[in-house]
């Protein structure tokens, strides 16, 4: 065998020459193909679909070792990045914010002013007067027609009342029952689930009853509930043998009226008649009603709340009694938790 650079005769088995010291080429054992590997022909069927033949890869060269070490870099130094500082507000936005600022303020005292007015708050009673005002009534030496009428409220029911039933119970209750609704009776005052209920079926007509208690100068207070139809409320100072008393209602919608009358061939005389804010209109809605008579002086409040103030000498005594008052349809009002206190 001879090399394959300078074609001299090589010694069997050498693996250098010794004359050109070029690498021996060993060739190949006779069981090594020397050929590619050709496919079988059972795989060639799908030559003729879609698929895309795709050439082998072309080989890579092969490069000589580089003669020259590469050139050394000097290492590439970074620079931190600086955080970019917030921007600092300048006159504009100093008065922007003083605008948006003043606007909440305004805003909120706005709201603060509505709630207020459909809302008013009465100020506390403080205890020093709660107590010269309770002297004064024990005394009876107050001006029922000149007093706060908010703090004789509070002074006159913070005591305990004489007489107080919650109206639940027919067996521990002084209210007078009447036969229940049938074809000859179009009107009754019945205990039913847990109050006592007043009913009216005439047209146009009211209907009340009574404890048959007798007060002269005193407080009364009952939640009022009305059920069906026009109205309710309470009566007072009302006379069996004069047919005289006063009756105060209240409609769903807020809307009272305190008539006196005189069953002995005068007619009624509206004392008073408006509107009050503080009534939870509508059915299914207890209201607190509240009237203290002292003389000729007449104040009434609902949910302790003060509504008005009357001055007048029609009577002077009697019941206390629940009413319902009918309009085109028939009325029903419950009542619960009846109070009253007695005043000098």
């Amino acid at each position: 065998m001879q090399c394959r650079i300078c074609h001299a005769e090589l010694p069997a088995g050498s693996g250098v020459c010794p004359f050109c010291q070029a690498p021996v080429q060993i060739p190949p054992e006779p069981f090594e193909p020397t050929e590619p590997f050709v496919e079988e022909t059972a795989f060639r069927e799908y030559a003729n679909s879609g698929l895309q033949t795709l050439q082998a890869p072309t080989p890579y060269t092969t490069y000589a070792p580089v003669a020259q070490p590469m050139q050394a870099y000097a290492p590439v130094v970074i620079t931190p990045i600086v955080p970019r500082q917030p921007k600092r507000w300048g006159k504009i936005g100093l008065i922007l914010a003083f605008i948006l600022i003043l606007v909440v303020a305004i805003s909120a005292g706005s709201l603060f002013t509505i709630l207020f007015l459909q809302h008013p708050q009465h100020p506390p009673t403080t205890n020093a007067s709660n107590i010269d005002l309770q002297q004064k009534i024990q005394n009876a030496q107050l001006d029922y027609g000149t007093v706060d009428p908010q703090a004789l409220y509070s002074s006159v029911t913070s005591k305990p009342p004489i007489d107080a039933d919650s109206l639940s119970d027919a067996d521990k209750s002084y209210w007078n029952i009447t036969s229940p609704l049938s074809d000859t009776h179009t009107s009754s005052c019945q205990f039913e689930n847990g109050s006592y209920h007043v009913i009216e079926t005439r047209p146009k007509y009211f209907y009340y009853c009574t404890s048959g208690q007798m007060y002269e100068n005193f407080a009364f207070q009952v939640e009022v509930n009305i059920l069906k139809g026009y109205a309710g409320g309470i009566t007072f100072r009302s006379s069996s043998s004069t047919h005289t008393y006063y009756v105060w209602r209240v409609d769903t919608t807020g809307t009272y009226h305190l008539t006196a009358y005189n069953r002995n061939g005068a007619s009624p005389v509206i004392l008073e008649g408006s509107h009050t804010p503080y009534f939870r209109s509508g059915y299914n809605q207890k209201n607190l009603f509240t009237v203290i008579a002292h003389g000729t002086d007449i104040l009434l409040y609902i949910n302790q709340h003060f509504v008005n103030r009357v001055k007048d000498k029609s009577f002077s005594s009697g019941n206390v009694g629940l009413l319902t008052y009918n309009g085109e349809t028939s009325t029903e009002v419950s009542f619960t938790n009846a109070s009253v206190w007695i005043l000098p």
